[in-house]
């Protein structure tokens, strides 16, 4: 019997050692152990600066095995770039966290493949385009008005504000706008516990990263005694329902000759693929919602975290500041900006700019997929590896920017002090790179262009007098970086 218990046990030991084997040529990496593989090694947040001890160790290729499944990750600018654009790894994992949030199936922008990605994807792409300028300017301005009227007690003397709060609210209005044509306030209760949630969801690190999120993914049976992740749960649910109340509305109210906004042309483009009979499974109800997901979570969580850094860096930096404001007073003086502004407004860009590369606001892009058996640098990668590449790697790369840890918006204006569009395009991948590459990168920009311009023609930013400290550039980790909570004294601008 002690014998059999013996042989039982061994078997065991050797199967479980077998799945966890590094497959041949497989890129080197932590060390791997019977049956969990290299699970204890993996991060639980900050993911982009393990990667950079990792490439120190064991190179710019890491690969480390989680049981039976592999896992690849990616740092430095050249190796990066050529992953971006290969087509192998343009796939995306189906973990527990991702099909939850899209009922089971493959749905929406982020995290869907095949043919239903590529048609909401070029949909989304192509609204983007139509949308059209006047009607971004529009919405931005309508935003910036309010904020000026939330911010009317700050005279020259001042008001100190918390910086986060203070910017939300024009932040999750910018795209519900542009979804559903409709504004909230943050001071509706289920807005409140809507953004609540969804600030809680990118702070909950990466998806696919940490041996706890793998021990949850491999058993997720376990997911129901997480705090974290019933509460994620149910901020999500809740987000699907305000959609869907706000889509069935549209349909009610549908004029197909007259679209208003995101949700009438999908529906319109629906009505479309049933009378023509192309697509007709790509345009439901369920699909508008999970793309509505994917957009209005990214686009309120990167805007208000990179609004609220962009301010942190102006109280750090006040010559910054002022250089700022005294190209918006020649070039504009009290005209409201424009988005045609961006031709003059050299310095601002470059502001900018530089705030999306130092921060990095999503520094480690969302997990690809190798979609089959493959070879990249001459390693073999095996089909269905979840690959993690580290964009922070690219825009702090010192063999590309000089002094990559200061913040120096100077790096982007050329010898004659203009905006370096060349170096952008060449070097500036902030939003990703390939058939991957974030569908509203046009839009978020034009945001934050829209916001700088408008908010620091009319008021200047200082630190909070009651603090002894100025505010950290530490970031919160997570799905995307976000600065520690921070107060500042806003003061309107004298002539």
């Amino acid at each position: 019997m002690i014998l059999v218990l013996f042989f039982v046990v061994l078997i065991l030991f050797l199967f479980a050692k077998y799945i966890s084997q590094r497959p041949k040529n497989f890129p080197p990496g932590p060390p791997s152990y019977p049956l969990i593989g290299g699970i204890l090694s993996l991060p639980e947040s900050d993911v982009h600066l393990a990667q950079e001890d990792w490439a120190h160790q064991y190179g710019h290729l890491v690969g480390v095995m989680t049981g039976p499944s592999a896992m690849l990750f990616i740092h430095g600018a050249p190796y990066v770039q050529e992953a971006l654009k290969k087509a192998e790894f343009q796939g995306r994992p189906r973990t527990v966290d991702i099909t939850e949030r899209s009922y089971g199936k493959n749905l929406g922008i982020f995290f869907a493949e095949g043919r239903r990605w590529q048609v909401s994807r070029k949909f989304t792409v192509k609204f983007n385009r139509s949308f059209g300028i006047e009607n971004m300017e529009n919405i931005l301005q309508l935003e910036m008005d309010e904020l000026v009227q939330k911010l009317s007690g700050s005279s020259e003397r001042g008001h100190v504000y918390e910086v986060k709060e203070l910017f939300s609210e024009l932040a999750v209005n910018t795209m519900w706008t542009i979804l559903s044509g409709q504004r909230c306030t943050t001071q509706d209760k289920r807005i409140k516990v809507l953004l609540d949630n969804l600030s809680l969801a990118f702070r909950s690190g990466r998806p696919g990263a940490g041996a706890m999120t793998m021990l949850l993914t491999v058993i997720p049976q376990l997911r129901r005694f997480h705090t974290g992740i019933q509460t994620q749960r149910k901020g999500t649910y809740l987000l699907q329902e305000f959609f869907r109340e706000s889509i069935r509305a549209h349909q009610a109210t549908l004029d197909a000759a007259n679209p208003r906004d995101f949700y009438d042309a999908f529906l319109i483009e629906a009505q479309n693929a049933r009378n023509t009979g192309v697509d007709t499974d790509m345009w439901t109800e369920e699909d508008l919602i999970t793309i509505s997901l994917d957009i209005f979570s990214a686009s309120y969580e990167s805007v208000n975290s990179t609004i609220c850094f962009t301010l942190l860096y102006m109280i750090l930096y006040p010559d910054v500041q002022t250089k700022l404001q005294q190209e918006l007073d020649q070039q504009l003086g009290s005209t409201r900006p424009t988005l045609a502004d961006k031709q003059r407004l050299h310095y601002v860009q470059a502001v900018i700019h530089e705030v999306f590369r130092i921060n990095t606001i999503a520094p480690i892009v969302a997990p690809h997929r190798c979609t089959e058996d493959t070879t990249f640098q001459n390693y073999f990668i095996p089909k269905d590896t979840v690959i993690f590449m580290s964009i922070w790697s690219l825009l702090h790369d010192k063999q590309i920017w000089d002094e990559p840890s200061k913040f120096k918006p100077e790096r982007f204006l050329d010898t004659e002090r203009k905006f370096d569009l060349k170096n952008v395009q060449l070097n500036f991948i902030n939003f990703g790179l390939g058939r991957r590459v974030c569908a509203g990168d046009q839009i978020a920009s034009n945001i934050m262009f829209l916001f700088v311009a408008s908010f620091f023609q009319k008021y200047t930013v200082l630190q909070d007098p009651n603090s002894a400290s100025l505010p950290s550039t530490k970031a919160m980790p997570g799905f995307t970086t976000s600065p520690l909570p921070f107060r500042a004294l806003i003061k309107e601008r004298t002539e």
